[in-house]
């Protein structure tokens, strides 16, 4: 009997591994030809549920109904119909929806991706607002090459508490990044988001800050306390992931 169940939230359906497969264990002839009659069996009910309603008109179903089947649609490699249905389900304003046909469309059609990015973007998502900007920052998607609106669809993501937002609008001060000269990132700012990226993790937003305390960059003081308190800061963020480079490192060395 299957006891481990994977949950597909919305789908209706799940899908089953037997409990020593799932553990890594060995599994008998008898178990995996029952697994194998069982997903035979859910895929043709997946298979169902998304003919009938990819079969319905766009009306006749909600937002929620389409995005359910176009993710049984994608599980079961119906690309197709799952890109279809996940349109449909963007169209009707589900974000979860608009957020994948963006990610879908964004390398070979870009201006669709820019349409559904802003479209999950005035949802709030963080996500299309850093797809939105990155678009924006390499000129695709039929827009034009813009560090400004780049930059201000970063900093909406970044004052959502995103870490990658934060670090985009930090990398403006530490590596001039949106095309941000010395005189921009010698300022107040510059400091408040360099030590906000060190929090969520930036490296090198904890780099540039010693930096600015050892020469005085970022509107910041020489000050040898304050390096000293952001070294041990440093490794208090990043010691074990420094510790597993360092063992890999000499991993490597050995080999």
């Amino acid at each position: 009997m299957c006891k481990w169940k994977f949950g597909l939230l919305m789908v209706g359906a799940f899908l089953c591994l037997p409990v020593g497969l799932a553990q890594g264990k060995s599994v008998t002839e008898e178990e995996k030809k029952a697994e194998s009659e069982s997903d035979k069996g859910w895929v043709v009910r997946a298979q169902s549920s998304v003919y009938a309603i990819a079969a319905m008109k766009p009306q006749d179903t909600t937002a929620d109904e389409d995005y359910a089947a176009a993710a049984a649609a994608d599980i079961i490699a119906d690309l197709p119909r799952a890109s279809a249905l996940y349109r449909r389900a963007a169209d009707k304003g589900h974000l979860l929806a608009q957020l994948r046909v963006a990610a879908l469309m964004v390398a070979v059609y870009p201006e669709d991706a820019v349409k559904y990015y802003r479209m999950a973007a005035d949802q709030g998502s963080a996500v299309a607002q850093m797809g939105l900007g990155g678009l924006y920052e390499t000129g695709r998607g039929g827009l034009k090459k813009n560090n400004v609106e780049a930059r201000n669809w970063f900093m909406k993501a970044a004052e959502q508490g995103d870490a990658g937002g934060i670090s985009a609008i930090a990398a403006s001060y530490y590596a001039g990044r949106f095309g941000y000269d010395e005189s921009k990132r010698n300022t107040p700012e510059a400091v408040e988001w360099l030590q906000r990226a060190a929090v969520v993790k930036d490296i090198k937003a904890a780099d540039a800050i010693i930096e600015g305390y050892k020469i005085g960059r970022y509107g910041l003081p020489v000050d040898a306390a304050k390096v000293t308190e952001w070294e041990l800061k440093k490794k208090e963020i990043f010691g074990i992931k420094e510790e597993k480079v360092m063992k890999k490192k000499k991993l490597r060395q050995q080999l």
